[in-house]
C-alpha cells in the first residue's frame, strides 16, 4: 500500500483464527498466542504503528495459525489519519497469501510476492469500530506570573481514568481515579491542594488518560458501554496576595500523544507496558512535544452532571478521600 507523506496517526487492529504475528515494514508490532484457548480471536490486538509507517510504499505482513484443520482466518484494519482525511485499509481480496512460509525476508517492504495467490475474502466489512485500550498522554505548559502564591488547587475528572502530574510530581495517590460512576447520571471530580508544586514562571501539567469503565470493558458486557473514547476535564486555579487569581483549563491548547509506554490498560485485561516508548521529562516544563497532536474538544460524550466527590484530596503524596 502507498501512504502520503503527511501521516498524523496510524492504528492497526488485527486478529486471527486462532493466533497470529504481524509486522509493519519488517518490524514485528503485535503477536497473539494460543494461551487463552481457541477463542483468542475474539480479542484483537490494537497497535499504534505511527512510528513504523512511512511515506510511499508500506507492507503489512501477518502469519496466521489455526489449531484445527482448515485454513486460518485473518481480520485486520489499518486506520491512517492524514491532513487530507482518514483512510482505512482492510483485509480483502487485495491481500496476497501463501500456504507455506517462504524463504527470505517475506515480511520486508522489498519482498516480491508475485508468486503468491490473492486472498479469499470471507465477507463484506460492516461498520469498523476499533477498540483501543492504549493510555493517552496529555501535556500543557503554562506560565504563572510573579507574586506570592496564597493557594493553588487542581480540579480534575475524566470520562475514564486519569493520573495527573504537575511539574513532574504525581498529584495524589488514588488508583483508578475518579472512580466508577454511572456516567449518564453524574461524573465526580476531585480537588487537590497543589500549592507546594507550583512556582513563578514555567510550569507544566501532564496527565495519563485511560479508557477505564467509560470506554473499556465493563464486566461481561464488553467495551463502549458509555462511550468510545475517554475525555479529560481539568482546571488549575492559583490565588495570589491581593485577591487576584490565575486559571489553567483543559482546552485545545494541550498536546496529546497516543504512543506512550502504556500500550494497553483495561480493568479486565490488565496493563501492557513498553519501556522503549518512555519519554523522560514529559510532565515537566520545556518538554519537546514535536510529533504530538493538539487536543480536540470532546463531542457526543455520554455525561451526567459534574459533581464534587465528598472529602478532600491532598497534593503530592497525599491520600485521596
Amino acid at each position: 500500500m502507498d501512504l502520503p507523506g503527511a501521516v498524523t496517526s496510524a492504528t492497526l487492529v488485527i486478529t486471527a483464527d486462532n493466533a497470529c504475528s504481524v509486522s509493519v515494514n519488517g518490524r514485528e508490532v503485535a503477536r497473539t498466542d494460543l494461551a487463552g484457548g481457541d477463542m483468542g480471536w475474539r480479542k484483537p490486538a490494537v497497535v499504534d504503528v505511527l512510528g513504523e509507517v512511512r511515506a510511499g510504499r508500506n507492507v503489512v505482513a501477518a502469519e496466521a495459525v489455526n489449531v484445527s484443520e482448515g485454513p486460518a482466518g485473518l481480520l485486520a484494519v489499518l486506520v491512517v489519519g492524514a491532513d487530507a482525511g482518514e483512510r482505512r485499509i482492510v483485509t480483502d481480496a487485495g491481500w496476497k497469501t501463501a500456504g507455506q512460509e517462504p524463504a527470505g525476508d517475506w515480511r520486508g517492504a522489498d519482498f516480491d510476492d508475485a508468486g503468491w495467490a490473492a486472498a479469499r475474502a470471507g465477507g463484506a466489512w460492516g461498520e469498523v469500530r476499533s477498540v483501543s485500550y492504549a493510555v493517552t498522554q496529555l501535556w500543557r505548559e503554562f506560565c504563572l506570573r510573579r507574586g506570592r502564591v496564597r493557594w493553588a488547587r487542581l480540579y480534575v475528572t475524566a470520562l475514564g481514568l486519569y493520573e495527573a502530574h504537575l511539574n513532574g510530581v504525581r498529584v495524589g495517590r488514588d488508583q483508578f481515579a475518579p472512580g466508577w460512576t454511572d456516567y449518564r447520571t453524574r461524573v465526580q471530580y476531585q480537588v487537590h491542594d497543589v500549592m507546594e508544586l507550583v512556582w513563578s514562571g514555567g510550569n507544566a501539567l501532564g496527565v495519563f488518560l485511560a479508557p477505564g469503565w467509560y470506554a473499556g470493558n465493563v464486566g461481561v458486557f464488553g467495551p463502549h458501554q458509555y462511550g468510545e473514547r475517554p475525555a479529560l476535564l481539568v482546571q488549575l486555579e492559583v490565588g495570589y496576595g491581593g485577591g487576584s487569581a490565575q486559571r489553567v483549563v483543559s482546552d485545545t491548547g494541550w498536546s496529546v500523544s497516543g504512543a506512550g509506554p502504556v500500550v494497553g490498560a483495561d480493568l479486565l485485561d490488565g496493563e501492557s507496558y513498553d519501556a522503549r516508548r518512555e519519554r523522560p521529562g514529559w510532565a515537566l516544563p520545556g518538554f519537546e512535544d514535536a510529533g504530538w497532536l493538539l487536543a480536540v474538544q470532546a463531542e457526543g460524550v455520554v455525561s451526567g452532571r459534574v459533581v464534587a466527590r465528598s472529602g478532600w484530596c491532598a497534593g503530592a503524596g497525599g491520600a485521596g478521600s
